[in-house]
Formats: C-alpha cells, structure tokens, sequence
C-alpha cells in the first residue's frame, strides 16, 4: 500500500474550499489502496484550529515565525521565498524521515509554499504532486518585484511530478505563461444522488451564501442587495452561511446569518431557499483571480438544488462553467439599475424554467462535479 502525505499551509478542520477537496479526496483514499497522512504547518494555523488539527491526527511541522506584513516582515519574507528557513527545513526533513511518503502531495497555499516543495525535493525520496487552487503570485509577496515572484513559482512547478488545477482556465494561462506541459483538473465535487436535484418551486424567492466572505466579494453583495431593496411589493431572504456576519439595512430584505455549518445542517438550511448566490469582484485588480480560480460555491449549490446567480464580470472560470453548463443566472454589469431589472426579470422565472436548470444541475452532477469521477483522475494520475 502507498502512503500519500499531504501537505498544506492549512488544517482539515478549517473551513474553505482547499480543506472541502482535500478531505472529498482522502474519503475515496481505500478504494485506491494508499494510505493517507495530513500535515500542515503550525505557524499558519489559527489558535482556535490548532487542538482540533491534533484531535483529528493530523501532524505538524514548524518554522521561523514571520508572518509580519511590513518592515522587517517584507525583509524576513525574501528569506522564505528562497527557503531560506533553517528551522522550517529541519522540521520538515524530520517529517519526512518520520512519515516515509511514497508520494507527497502539496497545496500551493500561504507565503512558505515555496520551502514545502523545496524540502520535498531535497529530503521527501517521494514523487511530488501539487495542487493550485488560486494563482499563488498574486496572493503572496506583494511587495516583491513579479519576476522574483514568476521566477519562484515558476521553479515550484518545475519540481513538480504532477500538477492539478482547479479549472480549465488555469491549467490554459499556466501552460501560456509558464510552459508547463501537462495538467489534471481537480476540484470539489459530489456524488451524483437523484434526491439532490429535486425540485422546489413552492419555495419563497430567498436567496442562500454558503462559503467564505472576502472584501473583494463584500462590494457585490451589498450592491445585490440594494438592488433587491427597489423591486416594490415583494420581500426577500438572504441566508449568509459563513465567517462573517452581513449587516445590510433593508425594508423588503431579511438577512439570516448562520455563521459556519456542518454539511448537515447546511444541506438542511439549503432546502429553505431558492437559489445560491455567488458575487465575485468587478474591480480590475481582482480579474485574474477570478478568471483562474474556480469557486467553490457552484458544486455546492447544484448539489444542494440552488440555482445560481452569479453577479460579476464576464469571462471568469466560474462565469463560463455556469454559461456552458447552463446552470444558473449571470448579472455581468456593475450597475444598479441593471442589477434590479436582472433580478425582477428572475422574479418571475417560470416553474419550467426553474426545472430546466435543475435537471441542468442533474446532468452536471453526473459528470463535470462527480466526486467519483474526480478522484479517480487524481489517484490513477499518481499510484
């Protein structure tokens, strides 16, 4: 039996979209006959995760503690761009000579990616295999020049094995930018259960936020908002399932914050709504993200029978997956006006037109989003 370690700036018992694939992939781990370790570095882990990250088994490594933003910290972060990092090195060798991985698996997540994959190579004795959910230069060492930064990572994916990407869009702007020459696509997934894609239409026209709340998304949720606030004569729900709690001052718009759930209390949340909401950003800065990395609300909305609204640009991964795959509503123009004659329109969504775009929902189930299908691209890609 092969052993897999996987390796990662985050614990498992975090919530996110990293944490949510990981642990899809570790249930499918037996039925490809490997043995899987969880590892995630110490320093990155918040107070409130790092006793449930021991309950759960997972091991960690350390490192030099600099994760200062200004000063000394942009100074002290060169170092560990470089891997330069004595304590870090010491604590990974020893994991590895602990562990003795077969394959380890790396996550490119957090401002010490770059040590993870540079200790694997010198000291892992074990294939390597990354994963890039989000385009890791724009996230980390902003302060530094970009070739530094393109140099890095480009380096990063050269000591790779394997790569898996989240979308089609980032394995293509990887390939364009950094000729890299292969790719697999991994992302969440569910299984595909007929019961999921029932429909609801005696439903109320609420609306339901499952994942995450960044800045760069709080703009267009609250630009939605407004815009249910003008439609006359009707009232509305927003059910916000996340880390943050959405305080919008509205006559015809309740919001209901849940704070975090477990995925039986969200799937039961989840039949008292209408659709699924996902906002990205429309601010430039924000563009390439967004046209790279595929979120990861949609699996969890078409399995949940929420059709989705998107409201952000045009063009972005998570754009053209819902426009091809027919599975829910875009608003593409940041403009009020616009918002509230888009959202009056969906208002009077017929019962046909709703079923259209959960049997929509079925057949992505079946194939894009099916969680068996993905894990056998992912295992079969290194055992």
């Amino acid at each position: 039996m092969k052993k897999i370690l996987f390796l990662q700036s985050f614990s498992l018992t975090q919530p996110g979209g990293g944490s949510s694939i990981i642990k899809k992939l570790l249930s499918y781990a037996k039925d490809y006959k490997v043995e899987t370790i969880i590892a995630c570095d110490e320093q990155e882990l918040p107070k409130a995760y790092h006793q449930p990250s021991i309950q759960s088994g997972e091991y960690h490594f350390n490192r030099s503690f600099i994760n200062f933003r200004y000063g000394l910290g942009v100074f002290l972060r060169m170092f560990l761009l470089f891997s330069i990092d004595f304590k870090g090195r010491r604590s990974l060798r020893t994991l590895f000579t602990q562990i003795h991985p077969d394959i380890i698996h790396i996550t490119i997540h957090g401002i010490a990616a770059p040590l993870y994959v540079y200790a694997a190579k010198k000291w892992g004795k074990a294939k390597i295999y990354i994963s890039i959910h989000d385009y890791w230069p724009i996230l980390c060492y902003t302060r530094t020049p970009s070739w530094i930064i393109n140099y890095v990572f480009k380096k990063i994916l050269f000591s790779a094995d394997g790569i898996f990407v989240i979308s089609e869009e980032m394995g293509l702007f990887l390939k364009e930018k950094y000729a890299i020459s292969h790719y697999e696509i991994i992302h969440d997934g569910f299984l595909n259960k007929q019961e999921d894609v029932i429909g609801y239409i005696d439903k109320p026209l609420d609306f339901l936020y499952v994942g995450l709340l960044h800045e760069m998304q709080l703009a267009t949720l609250q630009h939605f908002v407004a815009a249910l606030s003008k439609i006359e004569n009707k009232q509305f729900v927003l059910g916000v399932c996340s880390n943050y709690t959405l305080n919008i001052p509205s006559e015809n718009v309740a919001i209901k914050n849940y704070s975090w759930l477990n995925e039986t209390e969200l799937k039961l949340i989840a039949k008292q709504y209408k659709y699924g909401i996902l906002p990205v950003s429309f601010e430039e800065k924000d563009s390439l993200f967004y046209k790279t990395s595929l979120m990861t609300k949609i699996p969890f909305y078409i399995s949940n029978a929420l059709p989705i609204i998107y409201i952000g640009p045009k063009y972005t991964a998570s754009y053209n997956l819902i426009i091809k795959e027919k599975l829910g509503w875009t608003i593409v123009e940041n403009n009020l006006t616009y918002f509230t004659k888009e959202l009056e329109s969906l208002s009077n969504l017929s019962a046909i037109d709703y079923d259209y775009l959960l049997n929509n929902h079925k057949l992505s189930l079946e194939n894009t989003f099916n969680i068996e299908r993905i894990c056998k691209v992912f295992y079969s890609s290194m055992v």
